[in-house]
């Protein structure tokens, strides 16, 4: 059956991040990535004109899943700290879904590529900045609340980032280092204590 454009697109997104995770960026060619996605090399590059700007697209949409995700819990206007509650809940469930514990290891190829690339570099910092920009309102409220006990929205966002990337991350290379997983209860407390002086609820 003649698939259309969209379906070959998404075809060649799927197989190149594929290739991202069982053999990193470099590793990946596009006469392999062509080959999974069925489709010529002209065809990959009518749709894109690099390599490269088939593995930005691939964290564009992460980035979008992501902010999405964001986006659904905010509308439900939770107080700040059910809020923060809520995301690492959702964390979670990712960290025990086999697919996609998979997109960590493909985060993993982006963050070591950004330590080499200055326009990967970019891509990272710019997802990075969009999240801020989502979760600003709501930290700032926690903190004019009373709520969170930190300096700055920064502060506070960088100690959730820290949680969630190694949360997804670090089972990656040793599921029993630090016991991330399996401990996610206490860890997300801890946490929530530092953050707010409460225990944050399993």
């Amino acid at each position: 059956m003649k698939r259309s454009p969209e379906e070959k697109r998404k075809a060649i997104l799927d197989a190149a991040l594929a290739c991202l995770i069982e053999k990193g960026y470099h590793g990946a060619t596009m006469d392999e990535i062509c080959e999974r996605a069925k489709v010529s090399k002209g065809a990959a590059y009518w749709y894109f004109k690099s390599k490269k700007e088939i593995f930005r697209d691939i964290l564009a949409l992460y980035a979008q899943e992501r902010l999405s995700l964001l986006d659904d819990l905010l509308k439900q206007k939770p107080d700040p700290q059910r809020f923060l509650i809520a995301l690492f809940e959702k964390a979670r469930e990712r960290m025990e879904n086999s697919e996609r514990v998979e997109t960590y290891r493909a985060l993993l190829e982006y963050w070591a590529f950004a330590a080499r690339d200055q326009e990967v570099k970019g891509w990272i910092e710019e997802l990075y900045q969009k999240y801020k920009e989502k979760l600003a309102p709501l930290l700032e409220r926690g903190m004019k609340e009373g709520v969170f006990r930190v300096q700055s929205p920064d502060q506070a966002f960088s100690l959730i980032s820290l949680v969630l990337i190694g949360g997804g991350v670090i089972p990656l290379v040793n599921e029993n280092v630090l016991g991330i997983r399996r401990n996610w209860e206490e860890i997300v407390k801890v946490l929530m204590r530092g953050l707010t002086g409460i225990e944050g609820e399993p």
